[in-house]
């Protein structure tokens, strides 16, 4: 199991020369079902409330208090004893408000401390893996819970406490790992193993990496759970709110990505399909499948193209929870439904579209389910109806059209292929019950089956992912819709937001076939028409990938709910998180997510047969002939261009990509990142080797975020000696002396000592040919 962790695989190949192998314990052996640590207190005090209402406490003011308690605790035991650390009791302490009130609190938070921790299978079954090779194993961790509490948390998520020889926890120390005094006390547990003879695993690159490093113990850092403020997951909860619930199961499903999957791409791929995509489906058929349940419905029609998706995911969750559905891929499409569901076809329905310029005379003829090669149009296939109004031939192909033969002939084709259409659904659902699947958004497929009874007397209940205030005109009629994250006019804002950019998730996710196009009989069977079309291998294989990560992260949702099943109510029903998992990727791709995805094609076959990549060579083009960035956005959603722009903020993302990094520091609200940012954008670093000087608090926030804007930084020098050796961000410290061979820029950070700084570098340097360029961070 541990072989799918990407992480936990390198790992594995430093381990032969360790006699005992220590590991971080909360985010690297346990994960929480929150987004960030201190948000357990206001669960905390949700429970308290629920428990015990006499005390009037606001979950949102009880966590205050309780992050309030936690300094003041830190303080007093620095101040009164120098203890590096808390423990629990000392925090609760800290309220003044009876002990039968601090009992209560302390009690509720260890609860709720159970309640949302999950244990990391995949380093669980590295631990016996590493047992097996004869290794000691040690858990080192940082934190107020003490040894006993810390037991009983890992013991209620299913841990082996067996495989542990030795915990050592900061709260019963009073020591922290930062700085390498909590390791050396796992080094006075074990004297006759030497520093490096053992190997530590960690989260933090601060306490677990650096910290290690200081009391020469070998570490590897275990970055499944980053908390790089420019992390897409981390600008999605400040910019738009996301599913904090599954934040870390996210997170964690992007790390068990298959070891074929080498390049950049590949991994961009799969990370989408997972944190993304992968998010969103599991949890809409969850509800889906709660929609059934409720309904007493066991047959369910997944709408193709995203249907074959769908589908699958569907029978997955159903047989992973016992269920037994039927589930089975309708081949539909609004390109038929919306003349099936016509009636009768008259002249006006004819204008309605004879005059969509757009349109090929190709595609229009098949609308209507005539042959274009038994006309007089034959030799004008190719052309469009803009070109027929431009050569003058329009009026004689609306005259061919409205000729009462020609209009009879297409009503007795409609009326054909909605016969055929009832008797093709009747067979998937044996007039039973059932139910249809869609993502969305306008309903006019679900209408037309309910407006000609295409399931007799049965109920068809149709479910969407979510709908547009279109919807208001079927829900008006008796049309049963429903949506899971909105539809008529709920979240209406949101859901238009990603209804203006749908064509990215629909090339994601729309299988590789063509649009129905029509229904024939043979052998008594109903057979759908599809469309054909060019199968692209590099597009289809990309959609492999982002499909990949789908599974696993469905995966990883199985193993959490089957651990936690009241996960699941609470997981779907935070419509707005979803809202914002969708959100981030299309209003504020990266640049790399923007070049990679805008490869995949778009087919747009609801009325034509075009097909094309989501990112197209025109609409730079476009871009650049609008007046700004804000402007092209406007432009493209208010379909100003020749032609349609799907993705506009992918396109800004890869002309422009600095714009949406400016917004995501801002969102940050990191002093440090924008002063990196404003540095980077005035100076050229491109194949410099770049050195900080000074490991102080800003020459140490400097170099983490230049780290995570992607700028390799060789070392930090610094003149104390209590601070060479240590690491920060990774980098290392060390002396002016040692740097001089490894600078080609000092960023240089105590400006207070510049004079004496430059004198330094000055005379280190003083026979190099080239002299390194020293900047002041100003």
């Amino acid at each position: 199991m541990w072989e799918q962790d990407r992480y936990i695989r390198d790992i594995s190949k430093n381990i032969e020369n360790a006699r005992l192998i220590s590991f971080d314990v909360f985010d690297t052996v346990m994960f929480r079902t929150v987004s960030a640590p201190d948000r357990i207190f206001l669960h905390a005090g949700m429970r308290m409330r629920e428990l015990y209402p006499e005390y009037d406490l606001p979950a949102e003011v009880f966590a205050g208090m309780r992050a309030e308690a936690d300094s003041l605790a830190r303080k007093r035991a620095w101040e009164t004893a120098r203890y590096e650390d808390v423990t629990i009791e000392e925090i609760y302490n800290e309220f003044c408000l009876g002990e039968q009130f601090k009992t209560r609190a302390k009690e509720c938070e260890l609860e709720t401390e159970a309640r949302h921790l999950y244990l990391n299978r995949n380093m669980e079954d590295f631990m016996r893996y590493c047992r097996k090779q004869g290794k000691l194993l040690a858990m080192v961790s940082d934190t107020y819970f003490s040894k006993r509490q810390l037991i009983d948390l890992l013991g209620g998520c299913g841990f082996d406490i067996s495989l542990i020889d030795f915990f050592i926890v900061s709260s019963e120390f009073r020591l922290l790992k930062y700085n390498g005094k909590l390791f050396q006390k796992l080094l006075d547990a074990v004297p006759e193993i030497s520093p490096m003879q053992i190997l530590h695993i960690g989260d933090n690159k601060t306490a677990d990496i650096d910290g290690a490093s200081v009391a020469g113990i070998r570490a590897e850092y275990y970055g499944t759970i980053p908390r790089a403020i420019l992390h897409p997951m981390t600008v999605e909860q400040k910019a738009f709110g996301t599913v904090e619930t599954i934040v870390s199961l996210r997170k964690l499903a992007c790390a068990l990505i298959p070891a074929e999957y080498r390049t950049r791409e590949e991994k961009i791929l799969f990370e989408t399909g997972v944190s993304v995509f992968g998010a969103v489906y599991a949890a809409f058929v969850e509800w889906i499948i709660e929609q059934c349940l409720n309904a007493d419905i066991g047959v369910i029609l997944a709408f193709m193209r995203e249907g074959e998706l769908l589908g699958q995911i569907i029978s997955r969750a159903a047989s992973n929870g016992g269920l037994n559905l039927s589930i089975k891929p309708v081949f539909i499409s609004r390109r038929t439904t919306e003349i099936i569901g016509r009636g009768i076809i008259d002249e006006a329905v004819i204008d309605e579209y004879i005059h969509r310029s757009g349109l090929s005379l190709s595609d229009l003829f098949s609308i209507f389910y005539l042959d274009i090669e038994k006309t007089p149009f034959s030799a004008d296939t190719g052309c469009t109806i803009e070109q027929y109004k431009e050569s003058g031939k329009f009026d004689a192909l609306r005259s061919y059209f409205t000729q009462p033969s020609v209009l009879l002939e297409i009503n007795e084709k409609v009326n054909e292929q909605r016969t055929l259409l009832i008797e093709y659904i009747r067979s998937l659902t044996g007039e039973k019950d059932a139910v249809t699947v869609d993502v969305g958004f306008r309903g006019t497929m679900q209408a037309c089956l309910t407006d000609i009874q295409a399931n007799g007397k049965a109920k068809l209940l149709h479910l969407l992912m979510m709908g547009i205030p279109y919807n208001n005109r079927f829900l008006l009629k008796g049309v049963q819709i429903r949506g899971w994250l909105g539809y008529g006019n709920e979240n209406r804002e949101a859901v238009e937001r990603i209804y203006k950019r749908i064509q990215m998730p629909e090339a994601v996710t729309n299988a590789d076939i063509g649009t129905t196009v029509a229904y024939k009989k043979e052998d008594a069977q109903i057979i759908p028409v599809l469309e054909h079309v060019h199968i692209d291998e590099r597009n289809k294989r990309m959609k492999e990938i982002i499909r990949h990560g789908i599974h696993r992260f469905q995966e990883c949702w199985f193993a959490l709910i089957s651990e936690k099943p009241h996960l699941v109510k609470e997981v779907i029903n935070d419509r707005q998180g979803f809202f914002g998992i969708l959100s981030r990727l299309l209003l504020m791709p990266a640049q790399e997510e923007a070049s990679i995805l805008g490869e995949l094609y778009y087919d747009e076959s609801i009325l034509n047969s075009e097909k094309s990549k989501i990112i197209k060579p025109v609409d730079y083009k476009f871009y650049e002939m609008s007046d700004g960035i804000e402007a092209f956005i406007d432009d493209c959603l208010s379909y100003k261009f020749q032609e349609p722009v799907y993705w506009p903020e992918g396109v800004v993302a890869i002309k422009n990509p600095g714009y949406f990094l400016d917004k995501y520091l801002k969102l940050a609200d990191a002093p440090a990142y924008k002063k990196a940012r404003e540095f980077l954008s005035r100076t050229d670093l491109t194949d410099k080797r770049v050195a900080i000087y000074g490991a102080g608090a800003v020459g140490r926030e400097l170099a983490g975020a230049l780290c995570d804007l992607g700028i390799e930084i060789g070392c930090i020098a610094d003149n104390d000696p209590r601070l060479q050796g240590r690491f920060f961000s990774g980098v290392k410290v060390i002396s002016p002396e040692e740097s001089v061979d490894k600078a080609d820029i000092y960023i240089v950070t105590p400006l207070r000592f510049e004079k004496e700084i430059r004198e330094l570098l000055g005379r280190l340097t003083c026979g190099f040919r080239e002299k390194p360029e020293i900047i002041l961070y100003d």
